[in-house]
């Protein structure tokens, strides 16, 4: 991990169907120190360690609206944005060696999250917004395998996640992607909280394995989604958004064997179920999908490299 990074750049953007030109000064400043210790004893391994992520993102936004005659500086479309992240992290993993077959670990991280964000508005006669985070939250990472011959083994791992939302997609800007289409950032996203559970069991010494998964998160992240469209104008509006629960159970075989020295083939099938709920603007959505994936590989090396 980088100790330290920055990022400077400024964009310019000529609309002429809209009248706009728009210029952009983004400045980021990343700063990650880590530090990591491992113990290991009796086949047994203990590792701890500590992380802090410390991240500042400016941008200035200077909008001009612009006419054959004209060219004024637009104080509505006009503002800077800052936004401060600090991540502070505690995390630890015990590998246990039960006997030669058994084997668990059991991991922890402790996170304390905590964002800020301003916007000020180039304009007087509007107020700048600003939002504060404040949480500390609890990732667990539990497994085990248990090798029951030299063909077969069985494996359950479960895990909690978060993912966070782009720096892009928080910006609070609107961009005319074209004179109909505009995207806008959402400072509002949340990070998206994800849990994992997978049972596996392997035969034929790992060629053929079948698994069982199930998958829920919260806040999920959308990288577009379609807010509003005027039909008439034919005119739309869209931004990323959090979608307030998502699920997937799935089903999967997976097989690989090699047909002759050179030549290997592997098949994989996967059947899921996915479930998605969310509010958008007062519309409810509600959507249960089955969706399965077949795949057939075959694996061959050019004639001159057989043996």
């Amino acid at each position: 991990t980088p100790l330290y990074s920055s990022a400077a750049s400024d964009v310019y953007k000529r609309q002429p169907e809209s009248g706009v030109e728009m210029f952009f000064s983004p400045r980021t400043l990343v700063m990650a120190p880590k530090i990591d210790y491992e113990l290991k004893f009796n086949k047994n391994v203990i590792s701890v360690g500590v992380k802090h992520v410390e991240v500042s993102n400016r941008n200035v936004t200077d909008q001009f609206l612009f006419t054959p005659t004209s060219f004024k500086l637009d104080s509505i479309g006009s503002n800077s944005y800052k936004y401060v992240e600090r991540i502070t992290a505690l995390y630890g993993i015990y590998k246990l060696k039960y006997s030669e077959s058994i084997n668990f670990e059991f991991g922890l991280r402790a996170e304390q999250w905590y964002t800020r964000g301003n916007q000020v508005v180039l304009n007087p006669a509007l107020p700048p917004s600003e939002f504060n985070r404040n949480k500390l939250q609890l990732f667990p990472n539990l497994g085990g395998t248990w090798k029951i011959s030299e063909a077969k083994n069985l494996s359950l791992q479960y895990s909690r996640r978060v993912q966070r939302p782009a720096y892009r997609s928080l910006l609070p800007f609107a961009f005319n992607v074209d004179p109909y289409n505009v995207w806008a950032g959402n400072p509002g996203l949340l990070p998206e909280l994800s849990n994992n559970i997978e049972l596996s069991y392997g035969i034929l010494e790992g060629k053929l394995s079948f698994s069982a998964s199930h998958f829920w998160s919260a806040n999920r992240i959308t990288n577009s989604t379609l807010l509003r469209r005027n039909d008439t104008s034919r005119f739309s509006e869209s931004s990323p958004i959090n979608i307030a629960s998502f699920r997937n159970t799935g089903l999967a075989l997976n097989y690989s064997t090699d047909l002759k020295k050179w030549w290997s083939v592997n098949v994989f099938t996967n059947v899921f179920l996915s479930h998605f709920q969310t509010s958008i603007r007062n519309d409810y959505a509600n959507n249960r999908r089955l969706s399965y994936t077949i795949c057939l590989l075959y694996t061959s090396p050019s004639p001159r490299d057989r043996t």
